[in-house]
């Protein structure tokens, strides 16, 4: 392989080369470019085997994990889950319990304090940053079993006063005496699953229980009850959306004046689009539908009395904050970019940084039972997931952080790839860090599976695409002979 040309050079036929490999190799691994950068599921199922696991052999990876002295630049979170809903959303990819008595609800809520019990033992002097309840439908609880189940996580765990204690309601099973409840155990933020006003939209995706009135008295409830921050999420691409009518629905929410709107993109699941009879050809179309609503909600947003925050076509997930708040600080995030996730109940999932990420399968509770799936996290995947997200959400990567949280230099463990994609033009590098500038979806998934060359080598199928021989001649071309760093 010659020598790469000149940078000043308009075209250059081995990187032209390089990018028909890189397609090629794409192609040949079958990724769902839909379901965004999704480069770091297909390392992830390569690089991992669940297995069966019990609770006395996840407790002691828990006790590693906070007695080193990589505890103290970790960010703590304490999820609880409440499984059970009225009916499932069509669009909904979690597991959910529909239709559920009352005796199921005691059961279920006996079964995870009883897990709570345990794990607690081996947690003691971890100071949670986060605590947050999420489902599922947790505010199908009564006050009663939401005080049992939330003040026993409380009791057993040490939830710093001041942070974020955040729990889902849904607008038709709100009522004063819940969010009383939730109040009472600490809760600071209480975020409403709206998902749309339209009723026509509403009852396609079998939510007809909610009206708009459920809404606006859940929300000036929420308000009454003294709540810090009081949340309402959307989602925008759902069938038969359209711009108009999802401004049209953030207009009439902000009446209200939660503190905060959250957009999510639809997830465009396999199921959801058989249903709605959604082919691929379509998502050209359905991208620039979500690239059209961010303009709006940018321009549209400092009029209602609100700020954008995440605003991007790629993100994903975008937040319009009323003017009165905060603005954000993502310097804790920056230092901290490593997160443990305690999960409980069935089927929360929990992350222990730097040895495994587990599911919880099954109930009935025993510290014996496997009851959990565990896959355990090397050192590389942590870091590519790490990478996968700030790509995705269109975040810079710091250098000095990166070298904190993984105890590598970003520009010498990722120097091949930074020189191409500096070559193509899809970087800003200067002596902080880099950003990485495509805008485009399908551009953003091209030039950002890129990160990941040295993982493709290994694990992919169809790997002579991109043979040790075609790395190494990249790394010649690119930076020259080889250096002792090289591995």
């Amino acid at each position: 392989m010659q020598r790469v040309l000149d940078a000043s050079k308009a075209r250059s036929p081995e990187l032209d080369a390089f990018k028909r490999r890189w397609a090629e190799l794409l192609v040949r691994s079958k990724l769902n470019i839909r379901d965004d950068l999704r480069v770091l599921n297909v390392l992830w199922d390569k690089f991992h085997i669940e297995k069966a696991a019990a609770a006395e052999e996840l407790a002691p990876l828990w006790r590693e994990t906070f007695g080193s002295p990589k505890a103290s630049r970790l960010r703590h979170v304490l999820y609880l889950n409440v499984p059970f809903c009225a009916q499932k959303c069509s669009f909904c990819k979690f597991q959910v319990r529909i239709g559920a008595s009352r005796a199921d609800v005691a059961r279920y809520v006996d079964d995870t304090i009883l897990e709570m019990k345990f794990f607690s033992k081996f947690l003691s002097g971890v100071r949670f940053n986060m605590f947050q309840v999420g489902g599922g439908t947790p505010s199908l609880l009564s006050p009663e079993e939401m005080e049992r189940l939330f003040g026993a996580a409380v009791r057993l765990y040490d939830i710093d006063a001041d942070v974020f204690r955040s729990i889902e309601f849904h607008p038709a099973s709100t009522t004063k005496e819940k969010l009383l409840a939730a109040k009472k155990m600490g809760f600071n933020r209480v975020s409403f699953g709206v998902q749309s006003l339209s009723p026509r939209i509403l009852a396609r995706v079998n939510r007809g229980d909610q009206t708009e009135a459920h809404v606006r008295s859940a929300v000036r409830a929420a308000h009454a009850a003294g709540f810090a921050q009081v949340a309402v999420e959307l989602i925008t691409g759902l069938c038969g959306d359209s711009p108009s009518i999802f401004i049209d629905s953030v207009r009439r929410l902000i009446q209200e004046k939660p503190t905060s709107l959250s957009i999510n993109q639809l997830n465009l699941t396999e199921d959801y689009m058989r249903a709605e009879g959604i082919r691929p050809t379509n998502y050209q179309r359905y991208r620039g539908m979500i690239a059209h609503i961010c303009d709006r909600l940018r321009r549209e947003a400092p009029r209602l009395g609100y700020f954008l925050k995440d605003a991007s076509p790629v993100c994903g997930i975008w937040n319009l904050v009323r003017e009165d708040q905060p603005r954000p600080d993502a310097s804790r995030q920056e230092q901290q970019p490593l997160y443990c996730t305690l999960g409980l109940g069935q089927p929360s999932w929990s992350r222990i940084t730097g040895k495994a990420w587990y599911q919880r399968t099954k109930s009935d509770f025993s510290p014996q039972g496997r009851i959990y799936m565990m896959r355990r996290l090397a050192p590389a995947m942590e870091i590519a997931e790490y990478l996968h997200n700030r790509l995705i959400n269109g975040s810079r990567i710091q250098f000095q952080p990166f070298t904190v949280a993984f105890g590598t230099d970003f520009r010498e463990r990722y120097e091949l790839e930074i020189a191409l994609l500096k070559r193509f033009g899809k970087i800003r590098a200067d002596t902080e860090g880099i950003s990485f500038l495509p805008t485009d979806f399908t551009e953003r998934f091209f030039y950002g599976s890129m990160f990941f060359i040295q993982q493709w080598m290994k694990t992919t199928a169809g790997g002579e695409l991109l043979t040790p021989e075609v790395i190494d001649g990249l790394r010649r071309d690119i930076l020259g002979p080889r250096r002792s760093g090289w591995n």
